[in-house]
């Protein structure tokens, strides 16, 4: 299998990046509500710190498979027409948005509340903001509204890929999944 994306096909990195980035979300996600439940504590502030590493980790995916799709070709979907085409591409471009806009978020957030973001413990992220009440509290808002959005998002994506496997039968699905 290629490294690279082909007309036909993803290639192993996109792949690659596109499924960790998929079980990293699934994991901020559900470590997000566990976070709600936590009492306050040493254990809830190391879970905070495994929850924003994981959140940079995100961010440093998104960034790097958006890097990663300029410089590649991108399959062409030939059982596609062209309103589900934009409608796709569309979405793409939108979940790029919300996997950089969320981490960022959630890094300013912390930041904001005077508490730096580290990456598993190895280094701290550079320092985006001072210590404001008022910008850690929109970025709390803006935090949870993309989560929302991004849930969303995700959730019409899987359903469409869901839809092209079970129910138009075309190979949609396969060319990121398979060869």
């Amino acid at each position: 299998m290629a490294l690279k994306n082909t007309h036909s096909s993803f290639g192993l990195t996109t792949k690659m990046i596109h499924w960790a980035m998929f079980i990293l979300i699934l994991m901020t996600i559900v470590g997000g509500y566990q976070l709600d439940g936590m009492p306050d504590g040493d254990a809830k502030w190391a879970a905070f710190d495994e929850h924003k590493s994981f959140g940079a980790l995100i961010l440093i995916l998104a960034l790097a498979r958006l890097v990663w799709r300029f410089i590649n070709v991108v399959p062409t979907f030939d059982s596609l027409t062209a309103s589900e085409h934009r409608k796709a591409v569309a979405m793409q471009w939108l979940l790029y948005l919300l996997f950089i806009a969320q981490p960022l978020s959630g890094v300013i957030m912390s930041q904001a509340g005077g508490r730096p973001v580290s990456f598993f413990g190895l280094f701290n992220l550079p320092t985006i903001v001072a210590e404001s009440k008022a910008i850690g509290s929109f970025a709390h808002s803006l935090h949870l509204w993309v989560w929302i959005a991004l849930s969303v998002a995700i959730g019409l994506h899987i359903l469409a890929a869901l839809r092209h496997q079970f129910i138009l039968k075309n190979d949609v699905l396969s060319k990121i999944t398979h060869g």
